[in-house]
């Protein structure tokens, strides 16, 4: 748990995030999320920090994304995160919208990997290095369970953040998985047909050992 301006001012996040639209108070921030449509705010956890990717923050100057400001601000999320090419584009209407819900806006480079960006809240929020490189990983790599193509497996896909390399795989539903987000140590995770599992995610010592033992879920090299 950390304060949001305690975030945006560390030595890590500093030169990766700023401020579009500042809150009146200093909201808490329990986790990082990565979404990539802004209907999954519905599904967000309260005091997390959502980042967008481009598919969902180009809709920033749209009637879409302040309904969506809405919505995040009804589940308790303490801020969002836009590329910079988007932040020009946000509405007044929006920016009074997250000014009331005490709620902040940021902006970040259009350059900057959302996977070390994520990676660097993690740390900062959860101070375990290793449990928080593999929460952020899990989360933005889990985007790997749905291709674009459609041809979508169900299955949630752990990766090894020093190396890139698959860890292991979880099925975890059998039609495409369309949302991820973390509450403390449990992975969420949602279908395409609708469907809502939970998941306990362990640390990762125990994850490889397990992988090891079960060939199932054995170490992608």
């Amino acid at each position: 748990m950390a304060s949001l301006r305690r975030l945006v001012a560390s030595p890590a996040l500093e030169p990766l995030l700023a401020y579009v639209s500042r809150p009146r108070t200093d909201p808490v921030v329990e986790r990082v999320a990565l979404i990539e449509d802004l209907a999954q705010l519905r599904d967000s956890a309260q005091h997390a920090l959502v980042l967008l990717t481009r598919s969902a923050s180009v809709a920033a100057s749209s009637y879409r994304f302040d309904v969506a400001l809405r919505e995040a601000r009804s589940r308790g999320v303490a801020a969002l995160v836009l590329t910079a090419r988007d932040v020009a584009h946000v509405t007044p209407t929006a920016a009074a919208i997250a000014d009331r819900s005490g709620m902040a806006l940021l902006g970040t480079g259009d350059t900057v990997d959302l996977a070390v960006l994520a990676t660097a809240i993690a740390r900062e929020i959860a101070g375990d290095a290793e449990v928080a490189l593999l929460r952020a990983h899990t989360t933005l790599r889990a985007i790997d369970a749905h291709p674009a193509t459609g041809d979508a497996d169900g299955l949630l896909r752990f990766w090894d953040p020093a190396t890139g390399a698959k860890l292991w795989t979880l099925p975890v539903h059998k039609s495409a998985v369309i949302g991820v987000h973390l509450e403390g140590t449990d992975i969420v995770t949602r279908g395409f047909t609708g469907e809502i599992s939970r998941w306990q995610l362990p640390r990762s010592e125990a994850m490889i050992a397990a992988c090891a033992r079960h060939s199932p879920c054995g170490i992608v090299p």
